[in-house]
């Protein structure tokens, strides 16, 4: 209970009515109160999964139409650390190893690894995991999750192949695109195939 004032010279702190968190919470309670342990942004967990799977999901792809590719990967070993199987999470951790492989060819590196990490998060610690790789093993990374990654889902292996096989084997695109569409005409991964012109 506050009063609220437009005075700026005062002694308020209007977060106090409205904490931002369960540490600020903690922090403006009495020192004798009991608060219930949460792992809320800790962990995927509780009510609705699924719901927070779909989530994740669609983030890892909008980090990856972004070219954002450590935080994709991020991503995916944070949702492969919380108990979520699917096989969707290698293949991307592929795709994104793959890209940040074509980067270092270009010397592009810097451009798709730097996701402006706090230091001492985990996210920094993956980026700076990342720059210190050299071509060959960025490579051997890429190959790793592809190769030990059960082809449960033809089409998001045979994407994630795809891009291997371009990104890291230097193949012809147009001929892997054309193996690809005629696997899966109607792919969801299409339009990464045919990206947009201005």
């Amino acid at each position: 209970m506050a009063t609220v004032t437009m005075n700026a010279d005062k002694d308020f702190d209007s977060v106090k009515t409205h904490p931002d968190c369960l540490l600020r919470y903690k922090q403006v309670l009495p020192s004798n109160s009991i608060v219930p342990e949460t792992d809320c942004c800790k962990a995927i967990n509780g009510l609705q999964p699924a719901y927070k799977e779909r989530a994740m999901i669609e983030m890892v792809r909008d980090a990856y139409e972004r070219r954002q590719f450590t935080f994709c990967a991020h991503l995916c070993l944070f949702a492969m650390k919380n108990g979520y199987s699917n096989a969707f999470y290698p293949y991307f951790l592929s795709l994104s190893f793959s890209g940040i492989s074509d980067a270092d060819q270009h010397f592009r590196k810097f451009s798709v690894t730097d996701a402006g990490a706090v230091a001492g998060s985990s996210l920094k610690e993956l980026q700076d995991f990342i720059f210190d790789l050299n071509g060959t093993n960025i490579a051997t990374v890429a190959g790793y999750f592809l190769d030990h990654t059960p082809a449960s889902n033809p089409e998001d292996f045979q994407f994630a192949q795809l891009k291997f096989n371009e990104q890291v084997k230097g193949k012809d695109l147009s001929v892997l695109q054309q193996k690809f569409k005629s696997s899966f005409p109607d792919s969801k991964y299409n339009y990464f195939l045919n990206p947009k012109t201005n």
